[in-house]
């Protein structure tokens, strides 16, 4: 009976799709705290199961980087696990980049959050060294005037 009701719902579906499509996107529109309280308990009921499918994703073999302005992506790598957590700040993240040093070896990386991975680019573009620069000559200028 309950393949017979999941038949005809897959059907129905797939023979109203605009129509379900539509009210789904209404109702999220139209309750989006529901979807929010709905989408966090599925993450608690399902957070260990959706930990370990992220961690065999197409992630662990994927790298996006740019060499020489062209934008490339590697495929097949052998990334390290994904940890639970970003390795430099320590705190428990579900969305972690993978941030290499050498565009020869993207394999070689880290996990980390998005506000980590912005502060090491930045350390890696050298606009730390700028910033700091920048900062010893107002500070020079301020104690001049003052």
């Amino acid at each position: 009976m309950a393949n017979k009701h999941r038949e005809y719902s897959r059907d129905y579906y797939w023979s109203h799709r605009e129509q379900c499509v539509q009210k789904a996107r209404d109702y999220r529109q139209k309750y989006p705290d529901r979807v929010k309280v709905s989408k966090k308990r599925y993450y608690e009921q399902h957070s260990k199961e959706l930990n370990e499918k992220r961690k065999r994703s197409r992630w662990k073999t994927l790298i996006d980087t740019s060499i020489d302005g062209v934008r490339v992506r590697f495929k097949g790598l052998n990334k390290r696990d994904r940890p639970d957590k970003c390795e430099i700040c320590g705190k428990q993240k579900r969305i972690l980049h993978y941030h290499h040093w050498d565009d020869l070896k993207p394999e070689l990386g880290l996990w980390v959050c998005r506000f980590c991975h912005i502060g090491i680019s930045v350390y890696e573009d050298g606009r730390i060294d700028l910033y700091l620069k920048k900062k010893e000559e107002i500070e020079a200028q301020t104690a001049k005037s003052a």
